[in-house]
């Protein structure tokens, strides 16, 4: 994967579910910038069904919550994007809401 030869951590839905949300916190490394991207189908489907790869079994809206809010402890964020929304599986702009 291209991301990682550049030292990109990444974090699957899977792992925080096999070691928890504060394992994860923890595995995010201090850093003096934080950009945090997230795709959108890491969330369940049932509350963010406009990705084209849905996975079933995704991370809630509060466990994700709860590692944004961890974030400032680690410093600055500098940027943020949610990417993979497909509209055309949007169904009522859920998703996009």
């Amino acid at each position: 994967m291209e991301a990682k030869k550049f030292g990109t951590k990444i974090i699957s839905a899977q792992q925080v579910f096999e070691k928890g949300l504060n394992w994860i916190i923890g595995e995010i490394p201090q850093s003096k910038n934080v950009y945090v991207t997230i795709d959108i189908d890491v969330f369940d489907p049932s509350i963010a069904p406009g990705t084209g790869t849905p996975e079933p079994g995704g991370l809630s809206y509060i466990q994700v919550k709860k590692v944004l809010a961890s974030l400032p402890c680690k410093d600055r964020i500098l940027g943020f994007d949610l990417v993979e929304v497909n509209p055309l599986y949007d169904s009522g702009e859920m998703t996009s809401q």
